[in-house]
C-alpha cells in the first residue's frame, strides 16, 4: 500500500495528519460515489484509532489521536457519531467545505496525456551525439574526463 499527502495540508497540519487526512477524504469520496453512509447531507467513513493504526503501523496511536484533533480544530474534517449502540466509540468523519477544497479531483489532477484520445507527441530530439571515446582504462569525454573511475575510491 503506499501514502502520500499533499504539501498544503502538512504545512498547516503536519506530516502525519496530512497523511491521514489523504486516507480518510478517500474513503469519504468512495462513500460519496456509492451512496454509501450518507448521514445529513454528507458522506461519512467511520474509523476507530485502532483501525488506523493496522493502516498507519509507522504512527503511534498518540499520533494518530493527535493529528485527527488537528484535522478537526483545523476544519479539515467535521466528527460525528452514527453508531447504532451508545458504546460504540467508533468516530465518523465528512469533510468541511475547507477540506473538500484541498481533495484532489482525479479527473481535474490528470495530465493531459493521460486522456486516451490526446494524440501523441513527438519525441525530444537527441541534439548532443554521444562522443566518448573507448581507451584502454575507460571512456573519456570530448573534455577528457575520465568516466571509468570508482567515486568511491578517491
Amino acid at each position: 500500500m503506499k501514502h502520500y499527502f499533499s504539501v498544503k495540508v502538512a504545512e498547516e497540519v503536519g506530516v502525519p495528519a496530512a497523511v491521514i487526512f489523504e486516507n480518510i477524504a478517500f474513503w469519504i469520496k468512495t462513500n460519496e460515489r456509492n451512496g454509501r453512509n450518507i448521514h445529513d447531507g454528507k458522506a461519512w467513513m467511520f474509523s476507530s484509532v485502532s483501525s488506523f493504526k493496522e493502516t498507519f503501523p509507522y504512527f503511534s496511536e498518540k499520533q494518530i489521536r493527535n493529528s485527527l484533533s488537528k484535522l478537526f480544530v483545523c476544519e479539515f474534517l467535521t466528527v460525528g457519531n452514527y453508531n447504532k449502540t451508545q458504546y460504540d466509540r467508533t468516530r465518523w468523519f465528512a469533510l468541511t467545505e475547507k477540506g473538500n477544497s484541498f481533495v484532489r479531483n482525479d479527473e481535474k489532477d490528470l495530465p493531459k496525456k493521460a486522456n486516451g484520445n490526446a494524440k501523441k507527441g513527438e519525441p525530444i530530439p537527441d541534439i548532443k551525439k554521444h562522443t566518448r571515446k573507448k581507451i584502454e582504462k575507460g571512456y573519456i569525454d570530448e573534455n577528457g574526463q575520465d568516466f571509468s573511475l570508482d567515486p568511491f575510491s578517491l
